[in-house]
């Protein structure tokens, strides 16, 4: 007998607070999201804002977990 694998995806749900517009979106992310993909989603640019998890800087390559609590401050405007 040959085993095998089968791969299941489970979306994970992530919660990004923004502050400064006073609000906040749920977003789906996969299991293999970075925190950079989950905010390129919401139109972000990298460059113009920081991320914080459990209020403190997390850096834009950090892997997505379930039920993560994002806060996005905007640092900067392109213009």
């Amino acid at each position: 007998m040959i085993p095998f694998f089968i791969w299941i995806s489970i979306p994970l749900e992530v919660t990004v607070n923004l502050p400064q517009k006073k609000t906040s979106e749920k977003v789906t992310a996969a299991v293999d999201d970075t925190i950079s993909s989950v905010v390129t989603k919401l139109g972000f640019d990298l460059d113009t804002i920081v991320v914080l998890y459990k209020e403190r800087p997390i850096p834009e390559t950090t892997k997505i977990t379930e039920n993560m609590n994002l806060s996005v401050l905007e640092i900067t405007s392109k213009g």
